[in-house]
């Protein structure tokens, strides 16, 4: 299985246990640049409605305001992947929001080098 259809079954796996909280999953990286590389860059677009209807406390917010429970449960996913593909994955969350304004990493902007692999219709 080559590391794109890896992080196609990944993404899969995003859906099921996150699909109340996905607007979409970007490819990015050198897997989305060049079509190979040496881990899986995945970015989860977290819906602001999420953000807006959750009822969190303050205290179970990370500086972004992302919820602790979704970060942890993303760095878990991050570990179990790698065991069950023997890939190195990256997981990235965004706000929608963040995502519209543009999201640069590094010498790359997200919006314009990633590829949607998801989208919530």
């Amino acid at each position: 299985m080559n590391k794109l259809e890896i992080a196609g079954k990944a993404i899969e796996e995003l859906k099921k246990r996150y699909q109340d909280q996905l607007s979409s999953v970007i490819l990015f990286g050198s897997i989305a640049k060049k079509g190979d590389g040496n881990d899986i860059d995945l970015a989860l677009i977290i819906d602001d409605n999420y953000r807006i209807f959750g009822n969190f406390g303050l205290e179970s917010l990370d500086y972004r305001g992302i919820p602790y429970e979704l970060t942890e449960g993303v760095n878990e996913l991050k570990a179990r992947f790698k065991e069950k593909f023997g890939v190195p994955f990256d997981l990235l969350t965004y706000w929608e929001s963040e995502y519209e304004n543009g999201i640069e990493l590094g010498r790359d902007s997200l919006n314009e080098t990633g590829i949607e692999m998801y989208k919530v219709a």
